[in-house]
């Protein structure tokens, strides 16, 4: 795995990572989306270590729906209503995307979803 030196590199990585572990999730290739998924949170462990989580908030916007769903997961704690309502349209989508939306939002309402702090 590629070492994150620069925020750059891992708003670069994050969404590269974000599009293609959802294109690995809807097309059941579990070992390249546990690459991705791995990916995807060193990403956010580097942001939030150097206080840089808002360069995620742009993403929220993107039109890729596994990229804006990793950075509504990502943010949660720190735009809360923002994100849940992102992950409540995403849980729309009749996917496997939308049921990870869907839990996603279920598991932060019960508070067993920990968001890297």
């Amino acid at each position: 795995m590629k070492i994150i030196n620069s925020i750059n590199m891992a708003l670069k990585l994050f969404e590269e990572s974000a599009m293609l572990h959802g294109e690995s999730t809807l097309s059941g290739d579990y070992k390249l989306c546990n690459k991705h998924y791995e990916c995807i949170i060193r990403c956010i462990e580097y942001l939030y270590d150097n206080k840089e989580t808002d360069t995620l908030k742009p993403f929220l916007d993107n039109k890729n729906t596994s990229v804006r769903m990793w950075a509504a997961y990502a943010l949660l704690p720190l735009y809360t209503n923002m994100c849940k309502s992102i992950l409540s349209d995403l849980s729309n989508q009749k996917n496997i995307l939308g049921l990870t939306a869907k839990i996603t939002l279920q598991e932060w309402e019960k508070g067993n979803l920990k968001v890297y702090r």
